[in-house]
């Protein structure tokens, strides 16, 4: 007896060690937050206004939840930038990153949405020598890791103290009108920010003369008075259409198996996006996934996974 309960207990502790060693690090549980900082070699250099416009100011865990599992991490990753959250409130634990913003209660939230987007254009561009600002929302995924990459990219293709530019998940419909999906959000040219500014009063007077629509229905009017194409303001990293369930429990759960074939190949409205390209990715859940798992997410999927995309939402296929 005494020689089985020697055996079983030196068999625990060597399984206690075991697992010990693999949750340093070696294999990352499903459920895991990990900092992503261990996966970047070198913090590198990039110049951005990262700005996260609070579609809920009455309820700050929302934000606060954003800034803990991305947002704090981009403020120290990315020294040169400066990340900022709208808030008519300070943002408990991140309230030197806290933008404080006036709610004007003659407008519901989503007009005030766009009059906080555009106190923080007057700041980036008064304010802050960068050339550019991206606009997301609190329950966006930002997969920092490629991010660099990312506005590499765009210093490459335009001058942002030039060129107007504005970028994002390009929604059309059967009309003429599109725009840029605002839970996944867009990225703007310090070019674009004072065309914007310069003609404030146009596009804010405008927007709240119509019923009270999305803010982010803005940006086809962007589209009309700057003169930019629709089509070039469409970019694949950015996706604002949630998905649907069963997609959603694919990826929670990594069961790529059971993902569908991609059927929807000349869909001109609605094409399908390489879901590898991503790096801001909406939720719309009330659960905040992927923000909230994104990153374990993004390291697990193949590489050859797409979304095609219904009225309402996108579905995985290969």
């Amino acid at each position: 007896m005494f020689e089985f309960h020697s055996i079983f207990i030196a068999f625990l502790l060597a399984f206690l060690s075991f697992s010990m060693f693999f949750s340093q690090g070696i294999i990352i549980p499903r459920t895991s937050t990990t900092s992503i900082s261990a996966f970047i070699e070198k913090k590198p250099t990039t110049r951005v206004y990262m700005l996260i416009v609070n579609m809920n100011p009455q309820n700050s865990s929302r934000i606060e939840r954003a800034f803990g599992y991305w947002g704090k991490e981009f403020s120290e990753m990315f020294k040169e930038s400066r990340f900022v959250m709208t808030s008519p409130y300070k943002i408990q634990n991140a309230s030197q990153y806290t933008f404080q913003t006036y709610y004007n209660r003659s407008y519901v939230t989503i007009q005030n949405a766009l009059l906080d987007f555009v106190q923080c254009l007057k700041d980036f561009y008064y304010h802050h020598d960068l050339d550019w600002i991206i606009r997301t929302t609190e329950d966006c995924f930002v997969d920092l890791k490629r991010l660099p990459e990312f506005i590499r990219s765009m210093n490459s293709q335009y001058d942002g103290k030039k060129d107007l530019v504005i970028k994002g998940h390009l929604i059309k419909s059967k009309g003429s009108f599109f725009y840029l999906h605002g839970g996944s959000g867009w990225i703007m040219s310090r070019a674009a920010a004072k065309h914007f500014i310069d003609n404030e009063s146009k596009y804010i007077s405008y927007f709240l003369s119509c019923s009270p629509k999305g803010d982010d229905t803005i940006t086809y009017n962007i589209s009309q008075i700057a003169g930019i194409p629709a089509d070039s303001m469409s970019s694949e990293v950015f996706l604002g259409t949630p998905f649907d369930e069963n997609s959603i429990d694919i990826l929670k759960n990594s069961y790529f198996t059971n993902t569908s074939i991609c059927t929807n190949w000349a869909n001109s409205l609605k094409p399908k996006m390489d879901f590898s390209k991503i790096i801001f990715w909406h939720s719309g859940r009330s659960d905040m996934l992927p923000v909230i798992d994104g990153f374990r997410i993004m390291r697990e999927m193949p590489k050859n996974l797409y979304i095609e995309f219904s009225k309402f939402f996108g579905y995985l296929c290969y």
